[in-house]
């Protein structure tokens, strides 16, 4: 089974509910809103930063995060995968970027996650190619350890 943690500075005691920025064109808002959880294991989020030294002082709280039972997730596997999403809610900024229309993705999901990382599309203009997961909407909660 995947587990899921999220890492911050402090401990979290409620998730809080977001709502995504609708895209617009020309739009900077490149990332969505949500919870940030990493899929542990190679190449998570806890790995990247010890081996690039950065953001080292929000990687003291960890905390395991349950979805809600019947939460509708994408989960994304491999090239084809990260292919797909970009074809449905892909969007081209202004400088020729591919951006996400997070407001489309949330309306169909509560969370994606995309495991494990797609090296192949990590520079080629997805907008996405990462080990991560985002929690969307809703979360049943998260427990520090």
């Amino acid at each position: 089974m995947m587990r899921l943690v999220h890492y911050a500075n402090k401990p979290i005691t409620e998730v809080l509910p977001v709502t995504q920025t609708p895209y617009r064109y020309g739009s900077v808002h490149i990332k969505p809103n949500g919870l940030w959880v990493s899929v542990e294991g190679e190449d998570d989020w806890r790995s990247w930063c010890l081996s690039e030294n950065f953001g080292l002082e929000r990687l003291t709280h960890i905390h395991d995060v349950t979805l809600n039972e019947g939460a509708n997730v994408l989960h994304i596997h491999g090239p084809a995968g990260i292919d797909a999403f970009t074809q449905k809610y892909g969007a081209r900024y202004d400088w020729g970027m591919t951006g996400v229309r997070w407001q489309d993705v949330a309306d169909d999901y509560d969370a994606l996650i995309i495991a494990p990382y797609v090296w192949s599309r990590r520079l080629d203009g997805a907008p996405v190619g990462i080990t991560v997961g985002i929690v969307l909407r809703a979360a049943s909660g998260s427990r520090e350890r």
